[in-house]
């Protein structure tokens, strides 16, 4: 059985998850340090040990903190053949230089928080090297790519986006972009074709946030299913509030939407009583 080997003061820690299809997916693990705090009662008082050697010391509840780190490389965890054989020896060997380098980047940063290996800025390479991970299968690969094309797609045909469809910085991932980007999704596709799509997208980007490339979630609260009962934007601008309280809506006008209706009420209510 394969197995890899670590030792104690390795940081970070080259580990293994075992996979139902016989392989193991190789990941780091990065110690951050400790964190102590004091074990209060149900009054908040401090509680002291009773007994043991440390009696009448005050007890601390200690959390540790870790991070993973996914790698791409993957190992047989019983081997068959000599080619089975060889793969894990490369992969191993491949994962070790990683941890390797990784180890040297967190002694330069003993924070830990600012791990980034060779940071890639350019959302557009690391989408394209996730079109070709071995961590996804050759059909989910196959949706990534279509995904990644759709999106180059995207950037050509929108004027406001079109000087990005080489480089995009992470930060250029906006929630807007992403809004932009459902529509045409919505626009430009069939069925559950729009909705499969942007899934593999907000993949990519989640993926980006565990490797710390991205700070927050641009996709959160979005989505390119149809429903009349969603409201896209629960937060108005002034200026909209302005606009849709100088718009005189009578009780027959108002949105068949029940959402709709009920905010429009209560924004109404919050502009003429904002003190109430």
């Amino acid at each position: 059985m394969a197995k890899i080997q670590t030792r104690n003061k390795q940081n970070p820690k080259l580990q293994q998850s075992e996979l139902k299809d016989g392989r193991a997916s190789l990941y780091l693990e990065y110690y951050l340090g400790r964190t102590e705090t004091l074990v209060l009662d149900d009054e908040g008082n401090q509680v002291y040990y009773t007994t043991g050697a440390m009696a009448g010391k005050p007890k601390y509840k200690i959390k540790h903190d870790r991070r993973k780190e996914n790698l791409n490389p993957y190992i047989w965890l019983h081997p068959r053949n000599m080619a089975e054989r060889t793969q894990n020896k490369k992969n191993l060997a491949l994962a070790e230089k990683i941890r390797f380098e990784r180890e040297q980047a967190f002694l330069e940063d003993r924070a830990g928080y600012r791990l980034k290996k060779e940071k890639q800025n350019n959302f557009l390479a690391y989408f394209k090297e996730k079109c070709e991970s071995e961590r996804f299968t050759y059909y989910v690969r196959k949706s990534v790519v279509h995904t990644y094309n759709r999106f180059i797609r995207f950037l050509k045909e929108t004027p406001r986006y079109s000087k990005y469809d080489k480089f995009m910085h992470m930060e250029t991932v906006t929630p807007e972009l992403v809004m932009k980007f459902a529509d045409f999704l919505r626009a430009n596709g069939k069925g559950e074709g729009p909705n499969k799509m942007y899934h593999y997208f907000k993949r990519i980007v989640l993926d980006a946030i565990e490797d710390g490339l991205m700070r927050s979630n641009p996709c959160k609260g979005i989505s390119v299913k149809h429903d009349r009962n969603q409201v896209k934007k629960e937060v108005l601008t002034l200026d909209e509030v302005r606009t849709l309280v100088n718009t005189h809506y009578s009780v027959l006008e108002m949105p068949k939407c029940q959402e709709c209706h009920r905010i429009i009420l209560k924004t109404i209510m919050i502009h003429q009583h904002p003190f109430s």
